[in-house]
């Protein structure tokens, strides 16, 4: 349910977006993790390899992809206010990250995300 990623700047509401932040605090690093270690597996140059990275798990980068990821929020919140919220929105995708991580398979579907990305 999208409710359990929505910040409360795009319209969560209590209890749920009070865990948001640690979440997506945890999905951040897994999909960092997983994004940097596929990179690197192709390219060996560190700052290339870190700028590559960044860029696909920027919180602009999620929002772009948003309509893919989590099409549930995109529909509740409208593009508008995701692209006014960048941040949150990129917040969001990372707290169903760690939401997706903790189930069966979870770390595989983490990889192909970033693989995506």
């Amino acid at each position: 349910a999208v409710r359990l990623v929505t910040p409360f700047a795009l319209g969560g509401e209590r209890p749920e977006a009070e865990a948001v932040p640690r979440l997506a605090l945890e999905g951040d690093a897994l999909l960092k993790r997983a994004a940097t270690h596929q990179a690197l597996q192709r390219d060996a140059d560190v700052g290339h390899t870190t700028a590559l990275v960044n860029a696909a798990v920027s919180n602009a980068q999620l929002g772009q992809e948003l309509g893919e990821l989590l099409p549930q929020l995109l529909q509740r919140t409208g593009r508008e206010s995701v692209g006014r919220h960048t941040h949150e929105t990129g917040t969001a995708v990372e707290a169903a990250i760690a939401l997706v991580a903790r189930r069966p398979g979870g770390d595989e579907a983490v990889y192909d995300l970033a693989e995506y990305l």
